[in-house]
């Protein structure tokens, strides 16, 4: 820029002191006087000028900005800085002010002035600008007294006005009332920064401002948004696994209250049924089964998400079985701590000439498993002493024959996360209570027969 464009130019050529304008809108130094030239150890003018400053760092980017919008209406402010010309640290007391070309553009006007600073002060005024600690100092009034280049990246200009900056208000007000009464005191506040909603751990303390000597407040904040994001993820997933948890035990219980009495009904009225040789008798009686698997249909569908209860067994209730003589019947162990319900399976396994011994828990499923020989074990899974769970994965954990034994679950408890537990236990099939005959037979057929039954003319696949 020439002297013409700019007739201060001439005085300033003859100051000791350093003086240079900073153009901000195209990021280079437009003019800088020799004093100027060796404090920022430049070869010559036409290589300072030359100068492409679009490069700042975020931090000195926020404090040209700072400068601009601080002197806007004709103040001048003073601010100590360190340059490096040559790689030797050189601090200098810096007055800026804005100044206007003869276009009516705004420039920034630096005067420089040196300074004896000891290491540690000059240290801890860079940590100051380069920490990523928003950091203030203010007055009691709220005016600043100093914000370092996050502050100023964070909040933008202004002062400390609480209600526009926190939207928690009052959890802000008792941080600052703490920290003016001589309290140190940190919290955590709900920010309205220039990047949005943020969370910030702030601390505040009540200091002496080593310029004038009196009180004043020091308002550091960190950015927490990203860690108290990730708890509050946390917390909805694990209420939601508590949710889940909680509502798996209402199904469960519902499930196994309401489909126990079904299961007496059903069952007993099935082999009855299949027993009786009156037509009015049988008609009754199918009406009984007719209506009773009509509100098992209903209980299935009010306990279920989607309206059906996901059963983890193939479609086998219609399907028509041929049985034919075996050369031994089968050993059958059911464990049910409901003694109606043992009589109705026992009564049905009976019917096909199967034995079948019962016990009343876990416990005693995996005793009699380990001192008898059985074809095949229904385990109930709600039961006193040991579940059905447990107590099939005692039975895998035994080792030998015994560990082997096909163990299917017959349960009202069959929602997928519960049907997922059996098979992971070692069960190898799960029927559903209320038991139909012809399933139950079904599945005996096909996890504890050998040469037993045919279904729809294919072999059934054996465990």
């Amino acid at each position: 820029m020439s002297s013409g464009e700019l007739p201060e130019a001439a005085g300033w050529d003859r100051l000791r002191r350093p003086v240079w304008l900073f153009d901000n809108v195209v990021k280079r130094h437009i003019y800088a006087n020799d004093a100027a030239l060796t404090l920022w150890g430049a070869e010559c003018r036409e290589e300072f000028l030359a100068r492409d400053c679009s490069d700042q760092s975020d931090a000195v980017k926020a404090r040209t900005q700072r400068i601009l919008d601080d002197t806007a209406n004709g103040e001048v402010i003073s601010e100590r800085w360190t340059f490096y010309p040559h790689g030797e640290p050189k601090p200098t007391k810096i007055l800026a002010s804005t100044h206007h070309l003869a276009c009516g553009r705004a420039v920034i006007l630096m005067e420089a002035e040196a300074l004896q600073v000891d290491a540690d002060q000059a240290r801890s005024l860079e940590a100051f600008r380069h920490s990523p600690t928003v950091i203030g100092l203010f007055e009691r009034d709220g005016r600043a007294l100093f914000r370092n280049p996050a502050a100023y990246n964070t909040f933008g200009p202004g002062d400390l006005h609480l209600d526009k900056r926190y939207l928690n208000l009052s959890a802000a007000e008792d941080l600052l009332e703490g920290a003016w009464a001589g309290t140190p005191s940190s919290g955590l506040l709900r920010a309205m920064t220039l990047s949005g909603e943020r969370w910030m751990h702030t601390s505040a303390r009540k200091v002496v401002d080593p310029v004038t000597g009196g009180d004043a407040l020091l308002w550091a904040s960190q950015d927490v948004t990203a860690q108290i994001e990730a708890e509050l993820s946390l917390a909805q997933t694990a209420e939601r696994a508590e949710n889940a948890e909680a509502r798996e035990r209402r199904l469960t219980e519902l499930s196994h209250e309401m489909r126990t009495p079904l299961n007496t009904i059903l069952g007993f009225a099935e082999i009855l049924g299949r027993s009786a040789e009156c037509p009015e008798q049988a008609d009754r009686l199918e009406r009984i089964l007719a209506s009773g698997r009509r509100l098992d249909d209903l209980v299935s569908g009010m306990l279920a998400d989607d309206g059906t209860i996901p059963v983890d067994a193939p479609p086998r209730a219609e399907a028509e079985i041929e049985l034919h003589a075996t050369p031994a019947p089968l050993r059958i162990l059911y464990a049910d701590d409901h003694e109606n319900n043992r009589m109705v399976v026992t009564a049905m396994l009976a019917a096909m000439g199967w034995e079948c011994d019962t016990v009343n828990d876990g416990a005693e499923a995996v005793e009699r498993v380990q001192n008898g020989e059985y074809d095949l074990v229904l385990m109930d899974i709600q039961m006193p002493n040991m579940d059905g769970v447990d107590a099939t994965r005692a039975i895998r954990s035994m080792g030998g024959l015994a560990a082997q034994v096909p163990i299917i679950a017959l349960t009202a408890n069959t929602l997928e996360t519960q049907l997922r537990r059996y098979r992971a236990a070692g069960m190898q099939d799960c029927l559903s209570k209320p038991v139909a005959m012809a399933a139950l037979m079904q599945t005996v057929v096909a996890w504890g027969a050998t040469e037993t039954a045919v279904l729809m003319g294919d072999r059934i696949h054996q465990a």
